[in-house]
């Protein structure tokens, strides 16, 4: 085991993985990426520590960057604010969910929400790590609709795209996004967790997706999302 200068005790294997990271993001991180964004994968079994090497990846890579965290349940996402402070993320953080009062990510400083202005406000512009489930990408139903089809999209995607709707506010762009249990987005590209894979919609220089299980699942003819560059960890 390597000793992180978080305090952060790294086994051979996330270390190794940390150094393909490096590589892939450059250091400095390159200012210059193709416009879907730079993606790669990160082949790991299950608890062989992926969400710790991403967040110390995360935090070595991108000091004061704006960085996205996606998880497929609530649980798994305190989990992984709970990881990313202990590994040394000290600050702002919000929580794309409906843990509005919870009494974990309040002792860690974390304000929840799944209103799209508050996100917009809260992690508009500047360093910020924000925490958000799949289901934030799911639109939502309004029967206020201004444009008559009686939806709206998720609080993740509406607060990146601004507009009339939130009063002037709107969230900037991400450095970096780590997409965990990544094999929940695979296959056609219409599903609504597929949206984590649009640039347009949910824009990022770095997409960084972190599975025990990689697979691509869509339908004969379908339109399949782009991962990038793979790799495997060993333990």
């Amino acid at each position: 085991m390597i000793l992180h200068m978080s305090g952060i005790r790294l086994r051979k294997h996330q270390v190794e993985t940390k150094s393909r990271i490096r590589q892939w993001v450059g250091f400095p991180a390159r200012s210059s990426v193709p416009e879907c964004g730079a993606r790669a994968t990160v082949v790991s079994a299950t608890g062989s520590g992926k969400t710790y090497t991403a967040a110390v990846a995360a935090l070595e890579y991108f000091p004061g960057g704006r960085i996205l965290v996606m998880a497929d349940t609530i649980d798994l996402l305190v989990q992984s604010v709970q990881a990313w402070r202990r590994v040394g993320h000290r600050g702002p953080m919000v929580a794309v969910c409906s843990l509005e009062k919870d009494e974990v990510l309040e002792c860690l400083g974390v304000r929840a929400t799944t209103n799209p202005i508050r996100l917009a406000m809260w992690a508009g512009t500047g360093p910020v790590v924000v925490f958000a489930t799949y289901a934030s990408l799911v639109d939502r139903e309004d029967p206020e609709d201004p444009t008559g089809q009686g939806r709206v999209r998720g609080p993740l995607e509406a607060a990146l795209a601004g507009g009339e709707r939130l009063y002037g506010q709107r969230m900037a762009p991400f450095d970096l996004t780590v997409v965990d249990e990544a094999h929940m987005t695979a296959g056609d590209a219409a599903r609504p967790w597929a949206a984590i894979h649009d640039n347009a919609r949910i824009p990022a220089d770095f997409r960084l997706y972190m599975t025990a299980t990689p697979r691509i699942l869509a339908s004969p003819g379908r339109r399949r999302a782009r991962t990038g560059r793979s790799w495997r960890s060993h333990r």
